[in-house]
């Protein structure tokens, strides 16, 4: 009798526990984990946003998405999960995901946003090249030279005066077409003519007709072998001027 019993509720036990499996299994799968697939995209060009960072809020875990623009996040417990995702330069984007199988897929496409920078004052005057040039030599020391400042203080005073005044050694005479030409006074063969450029133009050595001193911004003179290199014409030994007008 106790045998047939105890037979009886074995069977009962194991009658129900065949029952409760499918309730079990359900209940597993609800506290199991799972792994997060997150797309990202920008949301004009559907082009993928490598780098974009996707991030569990709540479980603090963060994927970065690869060059394809997909972020994996693994052990993800299943249930919904507040998930954020950025990155530079679009605004973020920030929602619930119900993560209820295996895997869980999604997709963020994020807008672009601009960013304003704050105002820059560009305070510059424009120089021209020729000037640009004539600073450089005037760094280097090469020649000798007259800026802006110091061309004012004798702007109404005649061109060849004031070049004999400012630099030693030149001398006005007059060639043979009856023209005062600047020259060197060292030369031992006599008074050696100067070649003359204005704004970068070669005027020759009868530069009378054009050069007013108050139409200059700097002068520069060279002698021998510190003419530059671009300079050296014919008779650029007897020493060159290069003259640079307010209006280049």
């Amino acid at each position: 009798m106790s045998r047939s019993i105890s037979r009886t509720l074995i069977a009962l036990v194991t009658l129900s526990l065949a029952s409760l499996s499918p309730v079990l299994r359900s209940l597993g799968a609800q506290g199991g984990a799972s792994t997060l697939v997150a797309g990202v995209a920008d949301a004009e060009t559907g082009a993928p946003l490598e780098g974009a960072e996707v991030l569990l809020v709540k479980l603090h875990r963060l994927g970065r998405a690869n060059a394809l623009g997909e972020a994996t996040v693994t052990d993800v417990p299943r249930g919904v999960q507040r998930v954020r995702v950025r990155r530079l330069g679009y605004s973020p984007a920030e929602v619930d995901i119900a993560v209820s199988r295996d895997t869980t897929g999604a997709v963020f496409r994020l807008t672009r946003v601009a960013t304003q920078l704050g105002a820059v004052k560009i305070e510059a005057q424009w120089v021209p090249p020729g000037i640009r040039d004539f600073e450089t030599r005037r760094r280097q020391g090469l020649g000798r030279f007259m800026i802006d400042t110091e061309l004012d203080e004798v702007r109404n005073r005649d061109f060849s005066v004031m070049a004999q005044a400012r630099f030693p050694g030149l001398t006005t005479v007059v060639d043979v077409n009856g023209r005062r030409v600047l020259a060197s006074h060292g030369a031992s063969s006599g008074p050696c003519p100067v070649n003359v450029y204005l704004d970068g133009i070669e005027l020759g050595q009868e530069y009378d007709d054009w050069v007013r001193t108050w139409d200059l911004a700097a002068v520069e003179f060279y002698s021998g072998s510190q003419v530059p290199v671009r300079y050296r014409t014919r008779a650029y030994g007897c020493g060159v001027f290069l003259l640079w007008s307010k209006w280049y």
